[in-house]
C-alpha cells in the first residue's frame, strides 16, 4: 500500500490475521522526510505489552541531532510508485508478546509512504480500495481507482500513551 501522509501524521497496519510467515515490513518514503515507527506487541491473556521503536532518516546532517538511524537513499519502486528511502522493520509473528500493530509517523515534511510485507501477507481490511469503471460519450471507458489506509488513530494518541498524559475534550 502507498499513500501520501502529512508531516506529523501516521499510518498504521494491523498484524491481526497476518500469515505466520511474515518476517518483516519494508517502509518506503520520499524526499527529505524522516520516519519514526512504533511496533506495538501484546498478549491479552498474560497482560504483557511492549513497544519497539525504529527510525529512519536519509539526511546525514539531521541524523547527528535527531539520533535516528541513517538510511542510504536509493531508487525503489513499489506498487507503481517511486521512493527514495527504505528501511525494513523485522517482525516475529511467533514472539510473545506478538506483534499487533505497526504505526509509521512522518516527520519534517509531507511524504508518500509505502508499506510492504515480506515473507508473508497481511490480513485484508487495513487498506481500503475503491474501483470504478464508467463509459462516456463515444464509448470511452474510464477506470478510476482510489487506495488508502483505513481510518487511523490520531497521532496525538501516541503522545498521550507514552507520556502518561491524558486526553480531555
Amino acid at each position: 500500500m502507498a499513500a501520501d501522509v502529512d508531516e506529523g501524521d501516521m499510518v498504521s497496519i494491523s498484524f491481526v490475521g497476518a500469515s505466520a510467515g511474515l518476517s518483516g515490513i519494508n517502509v518506503y518514503w520520499n524526499n527529505d522526510a524522516a520516519i519514526f515507527v512504533s511496533l506495538l506487541n501484546g498478549n491479552q491473556a498474560t497482560g504483557n505489552y511492549t513497544v519497539g521503536r525504529f527510525s529512519g532518516d536519509a539526511n546525514a546532517a539531521r541524523v547527528a541531532s535527531n539520533k535516528f538511524t541513517q538510511v542510504t537513499s536509493g531508487t525503489y519502486s513499489f506498487q507503481g510508485a517511486s521512493f527514495a528511502n527504505r528501511t525494513t522493520i523485522p517482525i516475529n509473528m511467533a514472539a510473545d508478546p506478538a506483534p499487533l500493530q505497526l504505526r509509521v509517523m512522518v516527520l519534517y515534511r509531507r511524504s508518500s509512504v509505502g508499506i510492504e510485507p515480506t515473507g508473508g501477507t497481511l490480513a485484508d481490511g487495513g487498506i481500503v480500495t475503491i474501483n470504478s469503471t464508467g463509459t462516456a460519450e463515444n464509448n470511452i471507458v474510464t477506470n478510476v481507482s482510489l487506495t488508502r489506509f483505513s481510518e487511523q488513530i490520531p497521532a496525538v494518541f501516541d503522545n498521550v500513551l507514552y507520556t502518561n498524559g491524558s486526553l480531555s475534550q
